[in-house]
């Protein structure tokens, strides 16, 4: 093995978290996926602070949410504590 090998800087590893679960989750699985109410998820909801995919038949509205926008929401709202 040669030197430049042995001292290889090793690949950058990305600070995302897996996830092995779906990607779309209802509001109850989104609720606990950022650990708040269902209530307050669906008030996000209805606010339209969390994006939403329509599904189901125009009698009944069905709300799927996407992981991602959950993690990015997450993003935006990190604040700093002063302690």
């Amino acid at each position: 093995m040669s030197l430049q090998n042995r001292f290889k800087k090793p690949a950058v590893v990305s600070n995302t978290i897996p996830f092995s679960g779906p990607r779309m989750m209802s509001p109850e699985k989104a609720a606990e996926y950022i650990a708040v109410s269902v209530d307050l998820m669906y008030e996000m909801i209805k606010a339209q602070k969390i994006p939403v995919v329509l599904k189901g038949n125009g009698k009944r509205r069905l709300y799927t949410v996407d992981r991602c926008d959950l993690d990015a929401w997450v993003d935006r709202n990190k604040t700093v504590v002063a302690a």
